[in-house]
C-alpha cells in the first residue's frame, strides 16, 4: 500500500513524462514534413502509437491510422498488417471487441513476422476473453473462452521457453482455466 500511495503521488509526475515524450515525436514528425522518408514518418507514428495505446484512446486510433495510411504509401503489407493489429488493439481497448475481431480477421497471421504475429495473438486472445467477460452468459462465453484459450496456445507454441513473456503468457493460460496453483508458481518465476 506504500508503494501504490508513491506511485499516486507520482502521477503528475508519470504525466508529464509522457507528455514531454509525445511532444518530442510530434516534433520530429512536424520537421520530417518537407522529407520524402515516409519510412520514418511511420516509424515515429509507431512510436507515438506506443505512447497513446494506453494513455489516450482517439490518439491512439489517431496514430494507428496514420501508421496504416503511410504503410499503404510505402506499399508494404507487413507494416499495414502490424498497423491492423495495433487497430485492433486500439478497438478492444475502448470494448468494441467485434470490431476488434473484425479487424483482425482481415490478418493472416502465417505471413507476420515472429513479433506482430505473437502481438496478434496476443489481441486475439484478449478480444476473446475480454467478450466472454463482458457477456458472462451460459451459451457464448464458454465458446469465447474456448477461442481465446486457442490463441492463447498458440502464443505459448511461437515463444521462447526462457522469455517473460512465456511464463507471463502460460500463467495466464492456467488462470482462465482455473487453475490459480499453476499460475502462482509460473508468476513466482516471472518474478525472480
Amino acid at each position: 500500500l506504500l508503494e501504490l500511495s508513491k506511485a499516486i503521488e507520482n502521477k503528475n509526475q508519470c504525466v508529464d513524462e509522457k507528455w514531454r515524450k509525445i511532444n518530442l515525436l510530434n516534433s520530429m514528425i512536424s520537421e520530417n514534413k518537407s522529407s520524402e522518408d515516409i519510412a520514418y514518418n511511420y516509424s515515429v507514428y509507431d512510436k507515438l502509437y506506443e505512447e497513446y495505446k494506453t494513455f489516450i484512446y482517439d490518439s491512439a486510433m489517431h496514430y494507428a491510422t496514420q501508421m496504416t495510411n503511410t504503410a499503404y504509401t510505402i506499399k508494404s503489407k507487413k507494416l499495414i498488417d502490424k498497423s491492423r493489429v495495433n487497430i485492433a488493439f486500439t478497438l478492444l481497448s475502448a470494448g468494441l471487441f467485434r470490431e476488434s475481431l473484425d479487424s483482425l480477421e482481415r490478418i493472416n497471421p502465417d505471413e507476420l513476422d515472429i513479433e506482430n504475429r505473437l502481438d496478434y495473438y496476443y489481441t486475439l486472445a484478449r478480444a476473446w476473453f475480454d467478450l466472454a467477460d463482458y457477456t458472462k452468459d451460459k451459451y457464448y462465453s464458454s465458446d469465447y473462452n474456448s477461442k481465446g484459450n486457442n490463441a492463447l496456445r498458440t502464443m505459448i507454441t511461437l515463444s521462447d521457453t526462457t522469455s517473460a513473456e512465456y511464463l507471463s503468457w502460460k500463467g495466464w493460460y492456467h488462470l482462465r482455466n482455473d487453475e490459480p496453483e499453476k499460475s502462482i508458481e509460473l508468476y513466482e518465476r516471472l518474478v525472480k
